[in-house]
């Protein structure tokens, strides 16, 4: 092809092949400037869903402007053969960076791992996910600057296929890849869910950014195996060596960000690039001298690393002298102290062993108390309730527990009740070793309970090496109420409203807390109990303005009572969301996540809030939603809040990823539907919207309703839109200023029937 003209480019010379065509350098006859020009691959011309793939990314990657990403000018097809012209980057491949006998300098390390970072984010922040990033993709220009080639652009290998189905390795790995050195290359940097062919997102990029970010660090690479075979299994099966072993004296802060975008898991690693930006520099401008400390640190990640020298410190000093490492050839930095991590623990679900499965909520009760209480020690990391909620079978091995939930100690128990009469049995167990701590069994009537529960925490906090301040100890053995009948009332109440949706649940929850406060009227914890389940039968069942007041005055009651309280506050946005004041909700739900910033619940309102608010704040109902799915993986609510943000945001294919991902945890969570129907909404496909929608038909809720509305509305059935409207404004809906904005309502606008129905349900 060289010298020959496609389209307004004369071919020069032949770069090579990357992604999925072959690259040659051009020269812009129009503009006359140089280009590299992308074609598609001969073997794939033939086929039309590679040829409009090709296009389809090139110009959704051609809307990223950022310094650090190779720069798109032109996307075009000349007799069916389809081209991209790019900004043609001087300077050399990081790759031939990495094949020196030494590694590169920390401090360049640091530089160069911010402005790739940088790049990853901004594309990310589009809904672009590179796919095959690696050093052959990461070019250094001669004046020091980075940029990233072909993102959106990488070619798919064998079974490597985006939304592929799922298999064994075996499976997998096509035979072509199992030759050594064929593709080595790009194997090494894939992250485990690639390599299973499942679908990636941006924590895919994540992972192959700490493949490259090791391997900048430490000269080698993280998996390494003699076949691509090998490699792979490597990556879905093993662990790393530690940084800090590979590369002496390297900064804590660096492996910790290493570890954390190599984690298996995807929801283990950085969910949102940005937050991966703000470390790096942070680590850039901080300049801490400080290597990894051989007693290392305890994470909450949930894929441990196992620390070679981490038995080799156990009487080492506090405090050590090394060099800067960001500044060339400064003095020695005064000593810093090693920090030592607080012990982590996770309360597991305590068992049932009365002879009446009703005591499970008794049982419940006492775990969540226990979580509560421990919660008040500053010195101590504990797994939130949400976190351990799965945790109920028994025969699990504590290890792999601990190893999952990344803490280091388990507490494990039972509870026995017998009318008045309660045993409760506690162990206290290393998650690393196994071994059994504490145990102790506590008999007595129900009117000890409390006492149990505080002994219980103070002891976990003596076995742990933790010295109570006297505030600690009057805030652990801080009771709620003093009344033993409230409290089994509040418990009771407490199991029945997570029947969410169930009226004659919610009915009976309502009894329970009224019993509550009877025993106590100032019992702040059942005010915020029966706050919510008033709130909730206010969303589904009676949107009458009394049942949305008592709900208020309850809340408003129990943040008196108890101001620290976030079940109050979580009652209050909650009451604010189903009045349709998404902003004033949005206010009080980030106050709850403060307040308690491990709870899942509280994290996933919030997303709801903030995608509903005006404006919508999709990138914070994003975030929220992915702190909501870090805390509890299996969380199809969060998912779905998850899709609601990204469609907000214009970012539909990720939107059905979330929603999808919600179907897949729970095929019969409530709102799977509507949340396919919002997603075929967005992209304009009504037929199928509107077939999701039919299938909750029968559900009959006010959302379902007013979704049905809007995609009739959008497809121009102006009468059905209309009379669907009415029903949703009859039903109790509110949310006007949502309505008003909604492009899906505009056919409606200019219709006199749609005015003065507004009109009339505004007064």
């Amino acid at each position: 092809m060289i010298g020959t003209t496609l389209s307004h480019f004369k071919i020069t010379a032949k770069l090579g092949e990357g992604g999925m065509g072959e690259v040659w350098a051009a020269e812009d006859i129009d503009l006359h400037r140089p280009v590299a020009l992308k074609v598609l691959a001969k073997e794939t011309l033939e086929r039309e869903d590679m040829r409009a793939r090709f296009l389809r990314e090139a110009r959704t990657a051609a809307a990223l402007n950022h310094p650090n990403i190779c720069t798109i000018y032109e996307v075009g097809e000349v007799d069916q053969v389809p081209f991209i012209a790019m900004e043609l980057v001087e300077g050399t491949g990081l790759d031939s960076c990495l094949g020196g006998a030494e590694p590169l300098a920390l401090k360049e390390v640091v530089r160069l791992a911010v402005l790739v970072a940088e790049g990853m984010a901004a594309a990310h922040a589009q809904g672009i996910v590179h796919r095959d990033l690696k050093p052959g993709n990461v070019m250094l220009t001669p004046d020091g600057q980075v940029k990233i080639l072909d993102f959106g652009l990488a070619k798919p290998q064998g079974a490597f296929v985006e939304g592929a189905a799922g298999g064994t390795l075996a499976e997998t790995i096509t035979a072509e890849m199992t030759k050594q050195g064929t593709i080595l290359g790009t194997v090494s940097y894939m992250s485990p869910e690639q390599a299973e062919g499942k679908v990636v997102d941006s924590r895919s990029d994540v992972f192959s950014f700490g493949v490259l970010l090791y391997q900048m660090a430490t000269g080698q690479l993280p998996f390494r195996g003699d076949t691509s075979t090998a490699t792979l299994a490597k990556i879905l099966e093993a662990e790393p060596e530690p940084p800090s072993v590979a590369r002496q004296g390297l900064p804590a802060d660096l492996e910790r960000i290493i570890r954390r975008c190599l984690a298996k898991r995807p929801v283990d690693r950085y969910n949102d690039t940005r937050d991966l930006v703000a470390d790096l520099r942070n680590l850039q401008t901080t300049g801490e001298s400080q290597a990894v400390s051989a007693i290392g640190r305890e994470t909450s990640q949930r894929s441990p690393w196992i620390w070679a020298a981490a038995l080799l410190a156990a009487a080492v000093a506090l405090f050590f002298i090394t060099k800067p490492w960001f500044g060339g050839g400064e003095d020695p930095a005064p000593a810093a102290a090693v920090e030592v991590a607080r012990p982590s623990v996770a309360v597991l679900p305590f068992h049932n062993l009365s002879a009446d499965a009703e005591n499970d909520y008794f049982s419940a009760g006492m775990t969540e108390e226990i979580i509560s209480k421990l919660s008040r020690i500053d010195g101590l990391e504990v797994a939130s309730r949400s976190s351990v909620a799965s945790f109920t079978d028994r025969a699990r091995d504590v290890q792999q527990i601990g190893s999952e939930l990344g803490v280091r100690y388990l507490l494990d128990g039972s509870v026995r009740r017998a009318g008045d009469q309660v045993r409760v049995s506690a162990q206290l167990v290393d998650g690393e070793t196994g071994r059994n701590l504490w145990s102790e069994d506590f008999n007595g009537s129900l009117e000890d309970v409390f006492a149990m529960q505080e002994q219980t925490a103070l002891t976990i906090a003596e076995r742990l090496n933790l010295e109570l301040s006297p505030e600690e100890q009057r805030d652990v053995q801080k009771r709620a109420t003093e009344n033993v009948a409230a409290y089994d009332a509040y418990l009771r109440g407490m199991a029945l409203s997570r029947e969410w949706g169930v009226r004659a649940r919610l009915e009976q929850a309502i009894e329970q807390f009224e019993t509550a406060l009877e025993h106590d009227p100032d019992y702040a914890a059942a005010l915020a109990g029966i706050a919510f389940v008033e709130s909730d039968m206010y969303r589904n069942f009676d949107t009458s303005e009394e049942r949305i007041q008592r709900a208020e005055g309850y809340a408003q009651r129990a943040v008196e009572l108890d101001p620290t309280m976030p079940d109050a506050s979580h009652a209050l946005g909650l009451i604010a969301g189903n009045r349709f004041d998404y902003n004033r909700a949005a206010q009080l739900l980030q106050d709850t996540v403060r307040l308690a910033p491990k709870e899942s619940r509280y994290w996933d309102n919030l997303s709801w809030a903030l995608a509903y608010k005006t404006p919508p704040d999709g990138q914070g109902s994003v975030d929220a939603a992915w702190e909501a799915i870090k805390l509890q993986p299996h969380f199809p609510g969060a998912y779905y809040h998850l899709g609601r943000g990204l469609i907000a945001m214009g970012r539909y294919e990720e939107a059905r990823q979330a929603f999808e991902t919600m179907i897949e945890q729970d095929p019969d969570f409530g709102a799977r539907n509507i949340g396919m129907a919002q997603y075929y909404l967005a992209i304009g496909d009504l037929e199928e919207a509107m077939e999701w929608i039919e299938r909750d038909a029968a559900r009959d809720t006010v959302m379902v309703s007013y979704y049905r509305a809007a995609i009739l509305a959008a497809s121009g059935e102006i009468d059905e839109a209309l009379a669907t409207l009415e029903y949703v404004l009859e039903k109790g809906f509110r949310d006007f200023v949502t309505l008003e904005a909604s492009p899906h309502f505009a056919s409606l606008r200019e219709e006199p029937r749609y005015q003065e129905l507004i009109s009339r349900y505004q007064e």
